[in-house]
């Protein structure tokens, strides 16, 4: 029995983050209840900022400025970081100094779909994307990265580098 999951997120949005590692959970448990149950996940893009220039911001400056002042940036940092660690969205903010442009992640995403890439090597992918950037404040907009996130993963494509 398929169950099939349109997932809509970006890769910046730390809420996103947690959302994804809450559906990891919910699919192992499933996958443990349920065996016969095939889960179908379409990944599609979102994009908190769509004037997000390829350069980035800087991160810290562009939260400020969106949240008011950096003790709300703290404040809803610790929120977030708090209710993704009981199902492994790990953060270190400290680490992240680059808002930068999810356009590439996103593209890199949709083109493993469209070429069939197996769906559970996609997610592998995503994951790494979101763990790049909130866990090791990678600049997951440059293609470099991503190519690095992709083979990590388990992407065998010498091209991919030159793709993106």
């Amino acid at each position: 029995m398929p169950l099939h999951i349109d997932l809509i997120a970006d890769f910046v949005c730390p809420w996103c983050h947690v959302g994804e590692a809450r559906l990891r959970a919910a699919l192992a448990k499933l996958a443990d209840k349920r065996p016969e149950v095939q889960v179908e996940i379409q990944r599609l893009p979102f994009f908190l900022d769509d004037t997000t220039p390829p350069e980035g911001y800087d991160y810290q400056d562009y939260l400020e400025q969106k949240f008011g002042s950096a003790e709300a940036v703290s404040q809803l940092q610790a929120q977030v970081a708090e209710a993704g660690e009981p199902d492994g969205a790990n953060f270190d903010f400290e680490r992240i100094t680059l808002r930068p442009t999810t356009l590439p992640a996103h593209r890199l995403i949709l083109q493993l779909q469209a070429t069939g890439a197996d769906p559970l090597l996609v997610t592998r992918v995503a994951h790494g994307i979101f763990t790049a950037y909130f866990e090791g404040g990678r600049n997951i907009g440059d293609p470099k990265v991503l190519a690095m996130v992709a083979q990590l993963a388990g992407v065998d494509d010498a091209g991919l580098a030159d793709w993106l």
